[in-house]
This record gives C-alpha cells, structure tokens and sequence, in this order.
C-alpha cells in the first residue's frame, strides 16, 4: 500500500505539471476556474501528504494501526485529483458547441445544393451527339455512381465503419472495377485494362491489412481486430530484408520511367528543371533511408547528415520547385497545343509534390506512389470506353478516382480517417517541434496520397478525351466541370461525416453530464439557457412567416396553373383548388390531435413539413418536365394514369403538410408561456397578433413575389421558391428546439368528445329513468 501511495503521489505530480503544461501553450487548454478546481484538490492531496503521511512514514516506532487508515486517506485524496483531472478532461473532449455544428451541417447542404444545380446546369447547357449504345452506358454509369456515392455516403453513419472504411472502399472500387469490365466485354475493347485494375485493387486490399498490421501490437484495437497477415510475415527474415530493398529499387524506377517519359522536346523550361529537381529528390531519399537502416547506416555518409540535413534538401528542392512552377508562367510565352501544354503542367505539379510525400509516407511510399500512377492509368483509359468527346459518363471515373484516393490513404500506412496522423512524419528532418512547421509536414503526410496528388493529378481526365479541333474553351470548361463533381463527391461525403459526428454526440454529451455528476458544486455552476418566452416565439414566427411566403401564393395561383399547364376547364380547376383548400385546413385537427396525444409538437411540425416538401418537389418534377404534364384536350379533366397519381399525390401531400402545420405550430407558441405566471399571461395574448402579423407578411410577400414569377417566368421556379422557404422554415424551427418548452404529449380533447359521441350512439335506445337523479353522472374515480 505504501509503494501504491508513492506511486500516485509521482503520477499525480506528472499529470499537474503536464495540465499546466498544456493549458499554458494550447488555445483549447482548461479555463482558469478549471485550473484554479485542479488547484484545489492537488493543494488538498499534497497538504495532507506533508502534514500527515508523510510523517507517519518518516516515524518507524508507529504502528499499523495509525499508518494504514493515513495511507488509505492519501489514496482517496489522489485518487480524487486524478478522477477530478479525468473529468474535465472528459468534459472539454466531449464538449459540442450545437450552435455550429448546425450551421456547419446547413453551410454544407447549401453548398451541395448549389453543386448540384451547377452540374445539371452545365450538362444541359453541353449539346452530345450520342447512339443509342453510348446513351445506355451514361444512364448505367451514372445510376450507378449515385448507387456507390449513396452507399458511401450512408455508411458513415456506421460507428463500425470508421474502423473499416478503407476495406469498404476498396470493395466498392472492385465492384466499380467489375462494371468496368462488363463495358470492355461488351465494347471489345480496354479488356486488359479492365482485368489490370481489378488486379490493382486486389493488390491495394493486401496493402491495406499490411498498413493495419504496422498498429502497435499493445494497441486495443489489434487486439481486438489483429491482422490475418501478420502471421504470414512473422518469422520470415526474407520480409526483412525486402522491406528494405524493395522500396529503393520501386523508387529508382520511378526515377528512370519519369525521366523517360518527359524527356520530349515539349518538356522545356520551366519544367524540365521541375523534373530534374524530383528526380535529384528520389536519388536523395534514397540516400536518406541507407543512412537510417541499421544495415547500411554510415556506409555513405554520418548518421546525423542522412537524418537530418537531406531531409531538409528535399523539403528546400519541392519548395523552389513550386515557386519555379508559379513564377515561372510569368516569363514564359508556351508556343504548345492544349493538351500539350496540360499534360505537362500537371506531370509537373505532381513530380514537384511527389518527392516530399513520398518521404512523409515512408518506405512503403514508393510502392503506393507506383500504385497511384498505374491506377491513375487505369482510369483515364476507362473514359475511352465510350467513343464520345463527353458525357455525364465520366462522373464514373471521377467517382473511381475518389475510391481510389481512399484506398492509397489506407495503403499509405494509415488505418483509420479519424486518427489518420502519423506524428513520427512531422519529425523527419527536426528534432525540436515547431507547430506551423510540424503541422504542415503532418498535413502533406496525411493528406498527399489521398487529396494532394489525385487533385492535381485530375487534368489527365480532361486530356485524355481532347481532340486537335477543340480548344482552351474545352479545357477549361471540362476541368471546372469536374472539380466540380469530384467536389460534389468529397462533399457528400464530409457532410455524412458531420452527421455521424452530430448524431454520437448525444451519446458523448451522455458521458459527459455523468462525468460532472459527481462535483455538484461544478454541476450547479453551469447554467443552461432559459427556455420559452418570446425568444423561443421568434423562430415560430420565422418559420410562419416562410412557410406562409409558398402556401398562401400557392393557393392563390394553382387556379390558374390547373388551367395552363395541367389543362383543367374553369370548373375543374375552381372546384380542385377548393377541394386543396379544404382538405389542407381540414387536416388541421389531424395535426392538431397526433401533437396532443401522440407526438410533441416539434416533431408532429418537422414531420409535416417534411411532408409538405415531398409534395412541394413533387409539383416542382412535373411542372418542370414537359413528359410528365398531360396533353390539351376538350374534356374538364386531361389528366389521367400515372400524371393523375403524381398529380394527386402532389397536391395532397401539400394539403397534408400544410395542414399538420397549421394544427400544432399555434399550440406550440402558446406552450411557452405560463399562464400561472401574470407576465407570461399578457404575452400569451400579444404572441397571436404576432403569429398572426407574421402569417400576414408572408402572405404578402408570396402574392407579390412567388406569385408573379410563377405566371409570368415559369412555374417551376416559382415552385422551387415556395419550396425554399418552406425547407428555410422548417430549419428555423428545429433550430430553437433548445429554447422551446415541450409539452409530453397527453390525451387530447377529441378522445373525449369521441367517446362520447360513442357511448351516445350505443345508448342511444335507452329508456329515460323514472328518477332524475340517475340523470347526472356520480363522482367517482372512473368519472374522474
């Protein structure tokens, strides 16, 4: 027990040196009341280690029977400062400010939605002369895009697939692989290609399982996941051996292929000196690793020159490389073609990052650098599948490349997206840390296979589908086209990240409220926002007012959009916006009832204006496509079959959610204030003419605007805004959710007047008691 004591007492000491420590240099460090809390209890611990146990241990005439009660008092005492530590720690990790991660969530699905329109916009701007083959392929390539990007995209919402993202990327690269293949059969064509690149991935699974098994041995996670192939090298000193020559033989025929290649006449200055600068770098890494390997160290040079200064030659060398390449386009008037003139810009770009990544990545670089470079080859042929310039076709190789770079990630020693840091990079070449200097060798070890090379490595996609009669227009326009969706690609996948973090933040927030539970004192120290009034009004009032802005200017105009577009008489048309009319207002007490009794009436809202959005887009696909609108004919109705369901289904949804809205937002207000209390109870009367000023101005403005773009421009777009405002709406509300006061859902007043109009019709042939005190219903506890 004393040498346990001893022990807390030095641990103890260490963990409050290091606090200090890191709160003193860190930006995200304890704040000073966390800091002066930590102060207190190690000042407790440490008075009675001096004043107390301590003495009895320098006392050996004293018993047992004093000592062991003092040693099991200091033990509380550290133990108390060390789980005090372990807290806050566990409080500041797990600690979301909600606030941003909604406006983060929001910035990213407008930025999706933008991409998205931009792409559309540009493919229908593009006039493609394509055969009937070639439009089969692009409808199949791009379905099936979508279908990897959706399965991508909803897998991060898997706490499990953090841990196996890089198995479940290279299963949907084979599988795009496979689909390649399938093409090349069918075309004759591009077959060895195909069976080349499932070959590859078969290769980068291996490489995979190699980087999990380099995880500490010690680690929790291979102890639980431990690495099929670590059973296979262990023991094998040839694997040694290997791990060390391989690497430099891959590397000097990197050397030799990229020398080979650019050393054409069009590779002239700037960028044959960008070249010979790499190819400089290549011979020095390898230089670099002789010097560090227990096998070869000090054969060439001193330990302390290969570790340290050739490092810092490379990472000089890629630096006036970049300049060279950014300052040297100002003095150089390029006499080459397009294409030309792409292939070696970006042949350059690469070789001038190529060098430092490599050296970041260790040993197993080279083989991922030749790896990149034959997949990268890959790709670029399976755009000539199809004998088209262009096509929406090609988001299936964008798509591939993305795969691709998720794969060279995890071949690069790298085991999971969320501890993807290497710390040992950030110190080749230094010995001391620096953090700007140490940060930016962190992010080029990190993110150099996965985002740097295949990003600029994305113009070989535009040229290989150049031909001599098109021009700088088509380079550029096809490189900002796919950015563009290689951006869309990288965005829907970050925006699923953010959701899966969001979504487990509910769970971290839960460790942490039982990780203060404990310090009551601390507990009741933070307060929590005030809830109801009329700032929880202000986001009902935001929301009425949007919503309103579509509804109302819907229910104006539809008359006329029933005549000119779905060719309704005037009859019809009247009778079928009454009808919307009616059916919106009437599901009211839908709402109104599902909120009272069912569900709270935040949800019973979110649940409604979903469904308002579903009929809003509805009517936005059919007013938009020219297919799905029936013909002019004579009759009162020209709608009928599959237009008439979508027709009907639209409208109705909208009536639908229209209505669920308008059934339990009211009450909502009305539930954050207490009529107990006389304020509330006079704010409770000014919230209805607010409620009812902001259904009034959103009225307003849907007559003026929405209206008049929906008659005079075109319909679709004034369905488009409706829908606008009706999602702005909806996210105002869900964003004061912290604010409101809730109501648990209960049984609601139209049970009852059911239950009698029940009971009403069964005893509806009752006879009439002779004594009317019968009449009158008895107190008691089922009356009650």
């Amino acid at each position: 027990m004393q040498n346990y004591a001893n022990a807390l007492c030095i641990n103890s000491w260490q963990v409050k040196r290091y606090v200090d420590a890191y709160s003193a240099s860190s930006a995200v460090g304890f704040s000073h009341d966390d800091l002066s809390r930590i102060e207190r209890v190690y000042a407790q611990a440490e008075n009675h280690w001096s004043h107390s146990t301590k003495k009895l241990l320098l006392d050996r005439q004293n018993d047992s029977d004093k000592l062991v009660p003092a040693l099991k008092r200091q033990i509380d005492a550290y133990f108390k400062f060390l789980t005090t530590v372990s807290e806050l720690a566990r409080s500041k990790w797990t600690e979301f400010d909600l606030n941003m991660m909604g406006t983060g969530i929001g910035i990213m699905l407008i930025s999706l939605i933008f991409q998205v329109f931009t792409i559309l916009r540009a493919n229908k701007q593009r006039v493609v002369a394509l055969s009937s083959s070639g439009d089969s392929w692009i409808i199949t390539g791009s379905i099936f895009t979508f279908f990897l990007l959706g399965i991508r995209a909803c897998s991060f919402l898997s706490n499990s697939y953090i841990l196996e993202e890089g198995k479940v990327a290279n299963f949907l690269l084979s599988t795009s692989g496979i689909v390649a293949l399938r093409q090349s059969v069918i075309k004759g064509k591009l077959l060895i290609e195909s069976i080349g690149f499932l070959i590859l991935s078969t290769f980068c699974r291996f490489a995979i399982e190699v980087g999990l098994s380099k995880q500490a041995a010690s680690s929790a996670f291979m102890k639980d996941y431990t690495s099929w192939i670590i059973n296979i090298s262990s023991g094998l000193p040839v694997w040694d051996y290997a791990a060390e020559v391989v690497p430099m033989v891959v590397l000097i025929l990197l050397a030799a292929w990229l020398y080979k290649t650019t050393s054409g006449s069009f590779f002239d200055w700037p960028w044959k000196y960008v070249i010979l600068g790499t190819i400089l770098s290549y011979m020095l890494i390898i230089v670099h690793w002789i010097t560090d390997s227990n096998r070869f160290g000090g054969a060439l040079m001193p330990e302390s020159i290969g570790r340290t200064y050739i490092p810092r030659i490379i990472y000089a060398i890629a630096l006036g490389q970049l300049f060279l390449l950014a300052f040297g386009q100002l003095f150089k008037n390029s006499c080459l073609d397009c294409k030309t003139n792409l292939v070696a810009k970006t042949t350059a770009m690469l070789s001038a990052w190529s060098s430092t990544v490599i050296l970041l990545s260790g040993k197993q670089g080279p083989m991922v650098a030749f790896a990149s470079i034959v997949g990268g080859y890959f790709i670029t042929k399976f755009v000539n599948i199809e004998g088209g310039m262009d096509g929406p076709h090609r988001s299936f190789s964008i798509m591939q490349w993305s795969l691709f770079a998720t794969c060279l990630f995890f071949c690069s020693g790298h085991w999971c997206a969320f501890d993807g840091l290497r710390y040992g990079a950030a110190f080749i070449g230094f010995e001391e840390f620096v953090l700007v200097r140490q940060a930016i060798l962190l992010a080029i070890d990190t993110f150099g296979f996965s985002i740097i090379l295949p990003v600029f490595g994305l113009p070989f996609l535009v040229a290989s589908k150049y031909q001599a009669k098109m021009g700088m227009h088509f380079i550029f326009t096809q490189l900002s086209q796919m950015y563009t969706t290689y951006g869309l690609i990288t965005a829907i996948t970050t925006t699923f990240t953010i959701l899966c973090v969001t979504i487990q933040r509910r769970h971290l927030m839960d460790l942490k409220a039982e990780a203060n539970v404990r310090d009551v004192e601390h507990h009741q120290a933070v307060k929590t926002p005030r809830q109801g009034g009329y700032r929880a009004t202000c986001f009902i009032f935001a929301m009425m007012l949007l919503d309103n802005i579509g509804f109302v200017a819907n229910m104006v105009s539809l008359v006329l959009y029933f005549i000119s577009v779905m060719h309704f008489d005037y009859s019809g048309s009247a009778t079928t916006t009454t009808n919307l009319l009616g059916t919106a207002f009437l599901l009211t007490v839908v709402g109104g009832f599902i909120s009272d009794t069912y569900m709270n009436r935040l949800n019973t809202c979110i649940l409604f204006g979903i469904i308002q959005l579903l009929g809003y887009s509805l009517f936005v696909i059919q007013s938009h496509d020219k297919k799905l609108q029936p013909d002019p004919c004579l009759k009162s109705k020209c709608v009928h079959g599959t237009k008439a369901l979508l027709f009907y289904t639209s409208i109705y949804l909208l009536a639908l959610g229209g209505g669920g809205i308008r059934g339990c937002v009211p009450a909502l207000g009305a539930d954050q204030f207490d009529e107990e209390k006389p304020k509330e109870r006079m704010q409770l009367a000014s919230f209805f003419n607010w409620f009812l000023f902001s259904i009034t101005v959103g009225a307003s403005i849907g007559v003026t605007f929405v209206v008049y773009v929906s008659t005079e421009i075109q319909w679709y777009k004034g369905f488009i805004m409706s829908m606008s405002c009706s999602a702005a709406g909806l996210i105002f509300i869900v964003s004061g959710k912290r604010f409101y006061r809730t109501r648990v859902p209960g049984e609601s007043p139209l049970l009852s007047v059911l239950q009698v109009l029940v009971v009403t019709i069964k005893n509806w042939r009752v006879k009439v008691p002779m004594n009317s005190a019968e009449l009158y219903e008895i107190q008691s506890h089922e009356s009650n």
